[in-house]
């Protein structure tokens, strides 16, 4: 398959992805992007997951494939929130 027709394949699975969640939809999309080397598609894929579905981790996966400033900032907001969530945990264990 050809770039722009695996970017037309996964941008479709992407939509569908947004409708219908399910981790199978999600692996067929990042092949997808991945094999069109489709930064950008990557990138939407990392935003939404983290900021609409609300999985960092999973989100974290993806802003790694992509060597951008944009990327790297957000792979260190998700890193600055888990330390400070982690600070947050240990400082309730020492008031039990």
């Amino acid at each position: 398959m050809d770039r722009s027709a695996l970017i037309r394949k996964g941008n479709e699975l992407f939509n569908t992805l947004k409708n219908e969640w399910n981790y199978d939809t999600l692996k067929e999309v990042s092949e997808c992007f991945v094999a069109a080397d489709y930064q950008d598609g990557l990138l939407r894929l990392a935003d939404w997951l983290y900021y609409d579905k609300r999985l960092p981790l999973l989100a974290m996966s993806y802003y790694k494939k992509v060597p951008t400033k944009l990327s790297q900032s957000r792979l260190n907001e998700i890193t600055q929130r888990m330390i400070l969530a982690i600070r947050h945990l240990l400082k309730e264990g020492d008031n039990t």
